[in-house]
C-alpha cells in the first residue's frame, strides 16, 4: 500500500482495538456493578494478529512470524491465579486445559495442549514447553522453544530459524549459523507434524 493506505489501515486496525476496549469496559463494568468480577474466571486472547508492513509483509494470512502468531493471553480468577506474566511459549491449545483444571474438572484424553497453571503458580519454569504453528493447509508449521523459533515450508524444506531474544520481530534468519539447533529444532516440528497425522 501507499503511505496513504498504510496509514489509513493502521487507523482502522487502531479503531477496532478501541472498540474492543470499550466493550470489554462494558462487560467488566457490569460485572462490577452486580459484584460478580471477583468470583469470575476472565480469559482474554485473540485467534491472530496482524502485520503492517514487517518484513515487507501485510495482514495476517500465510505467515508464522510473531506480528500474527503472539496474540494476548490474560487469565484473570481471584484466589486461584496470581497477578504476574510467564515468559515461556504458550500456545491457544492451552487454554482448554487450563480452565479445566482451574474448574476442578478432568482433561479428556483427546485435549491437546497442556495446562498453564503450574506456570502461573510457579511449579513449573516452562523451559521444556514448546508451541506449535501451522497455515490452514499445514504448508509452513513452526516451533517456538527455549528461546528459538523455527518456520519451515514442508513443501520445499526451506527453514528459518530466529533467536527471539533478539527481539519480538524475526529479522536475522540464524539457520544458516547455526545449523545444529536449526537440525533439532526441525526434529522436534517433525516429530510434532508426524503426531498431527500430516505426511512428509
Amino acid at each position: 500500500p501507499s503511505p496513504e493506505e498504510a496509514a489509513h489501515l493502521r487507523g482502522l486496525y487502531d479503531g477496532e482495538v478501541a472498540f474492543v476496549d470499550q466493550q470489554l469496559g462494558r462487560v467488566f463494568g457490569g460485572l462490577i456493578d452486580k459484584g460478580m468480577l471477583n468470583r469470575t474466571l476472565v480469559v482474554l486472547t485473540a485467534d491472530h494478529g496482524e502485520g503492517f508492513g514487517e518484513k515487507g509483509l501485510w495482514s495476517h494470512q500465510e505467515v508464522l512470524y510473531n506480528t500474527a502468531l503472539r496474540v494476548p493471553l490474560i487469565i484473570r480468577y481471584p484466589g486461584r491465579v496470581p497477578s504476574g506474566s510467564v515468559g515461556a511459549p504458550v500456545s491457544l491449545t492451552d487454554v482448554l486445559p487450563t480452565l479445566l483444571e482451574l474448574l476442578g474438572m478432568e482433561t479428556p484424553e483427546w485435549v491437546e495442549g497442556k495446562s498453564l497453571l503450574p506456570l502461573m503458580l510457579g511449579k513449573e519454569d516452562g523451559n521444556e514447553r514448546a508451541a506449535f504453528s501451522q497455515l490452514w493447509d499445514a504448508r509452513k508449521v513452526a516451533v517456538t522453544y527455549q528461546g528459538h523459533k523455527l518456520i519451515k515450508n514442508r513443501q520445499t524444506g526451506a527453514i528459518e530459524l530466529y533467536d527471539l531474544s533478539q527481539g519480538f520481530l524475526e529479522w536475522t534468519d540464524l539457520a544458516g549459523e547455526k545449523p545444529g539447533l536449526a537440525r533439532s529444532l526441525e526434529a522436534l516440528l517433525d516429530a510434532w507434524a508426524a503426531g498431527q497425522g500430516m505426511g512428509p
